[in-house]
């Protein structure tokens, strides 16, 4: 099967959760023997490795990474140069509160310039998977008969809203007008909602209203790679937080050292807090706190620090970052926010704890520093629970692949 998968975010160097869920999808769908083809479009290709990309996908037969281009030089100066005149006119909306400054234009990072280069790109594929609602324009360029696929990532709908009750106004990224995002969900043959919660109310909108394109909507949540599991748990006093610099993750970290690291400390003054990915760039020095940046292999950094935290307190979607905490087989203490998307029945090795609990917090990690046993039970059970997660995404995602049935 030649499959085509288009993304604005790159797979490399994977530093943040939506960048792991591209390239974990395209590495499943590559092992499977299909014809994989990574299409890059240039809305938000800071940062990427291109031959990281290449090494990855690329192979013997062919190039099966592709940059689309804005039209050279000029032409990528237009596009940012329109990109931020629709922005800025919202700035001084959402300074009064009004709403209507908060949403964001369905296709405000469409470049129509892409449009041909798609159409020949996505010629001959038997199936096409677009990454995120705001490129779901991709959709209307795909030839007759491929299988059109939006993946999510997550839900815009009113997104700034969650934001705004956290005190984040201007954190949220993107926030559509509900309308608008059914309507890129009509795009698709099967919409990807990366959590049940999530899946359940787009399902919900979509019955809502009278139209007659009707899109499957199916839950397939982030692919694990389960096979790097830790085995040392005898590190006592440490526990790490993984994340990028997003608002969401510094708003989480920031509290916990601020209302929970003391408490463990005053209990366990050898504890040390450890850090890794970009979140780290945006953290002074501190006591307790370690440092590490951007880590190749999360079962290194668990070594050091076998507990995995989660204190988050605002977000859409499912916690990539969690997910991968218990494919490496390590205990979590998670806040209720950070448990978002995750059935309860699946939450094998995972401590939990009410939103701003900084004392229960704190016993929970206390007890599991001083004790490598109950660390590595838990982790066993994360891992479990890890295993059983990843075989049913697997399934779900090449069920949608291998139907035929397209929305009426």
């Amino acid at each position: 099967m030649k499959i085509i998968v288009i993304s604005s975010v790159p797979a490399f160097p994977t530093t943040q959760g939506n960048r792991s869920r591209i390239r974990a999808m395209a590495e499943q769908l590559v092992a499977q023997d299909n014809e994989v083809h990574l299409v890059l479009l240039p809305a938000d290709r800071k940062a990427y490795d291109l031959d990281a990309h290449r090494a990855a996908f690329d192979q013997p037969e062919g190039q099966r990474v592709h940059l689309v281009s804005n039209g050279g030089r000029v032409g990528h100066r237009l596009f940012r140069l329109r990109r931020s005149l629709r922005k800025a006119w919202r700035k001084p909306l959402r300074r009064m509160g009004l709403d209507i400054g908060f949403y964001s234009p369905l296709e405000l990072l469409w470049n129509h310039r892409w449009d041909d280069q798609l159409r020949a790109l996505c010629a001959d594929a038997d199936a096409v998977i677009v990454a995120y609602a705001i490129n779901s324009y991709a959709l209307t360029l795909c030839p007759e008969g491929a299988r059109r696929i939006l993946d999510t990532h997550d839900v815009f709908a009113d997104r700034h809203r969650v934001f705004r009750a956290q005190g984040m106004p201007d954190k949220y990224w993107i926030s559509l007008k509900p309308e608008q995002e059914l309507r890129a969900f009509r795009r698709a043959d099967s919409v990807l909602a990366i959590q049940g919660d999530e899946a359940e109310d787009i399902r919900r909108r979509l019955a809502s209203t009278d139209a007659q394109r009707q899109p499957k909507v199916t839950m397939v949540s982030h692919l694990l790679d389960t096979s790097n599991c830790l085995t040392d748990f005898g590190t006592d006093d440490a526990a790490l937080f993984v994340g990028s610099d997003n608002p969401a993750n510094l708003q989480a970290v920031e509290t916990f050292i601020s209302d929970t690291l003391p408490l463990i400390r005053h209990r366990r003054p050898d504890f040390r807090l450890h850090l890794a990915g970009s979140v780290c760039r945006k953290l002074a020095d501190q006591p307790g706190v370690i440092r590490h940046g951007f880590v190749d292999d999360l079962s290194e950094a668990y070594l050091q620090a076998p507990i995995s935290l989660n204190p988050m307190l605002v977000g859409t979607g499912i916690n990539i970052k969690l997910l991968e905490a218990m494919a490496t087989g390590v205990p979590i203490v998670s806040s209720q926010t950070g448990l978002r998307g995750l059935p309860p029945s699946q939450q094998g090795g995972i401590i939990s704890l009410p939103d701003g609990d900084h004392e229960g917090f704190a016993d929970a990690v206390c007890a599991l520093a001083g004790d490598a046993g109950k660390r590595r039970a838990l982790g066993e059970q994360a891992h479990a629970a890890a295993q059983l997660w990843a075989n049913r995404q697997i399934e779900a995602l090449f069920k949608e692949l291998s139907s035929d049935a397209v929305a009426p």
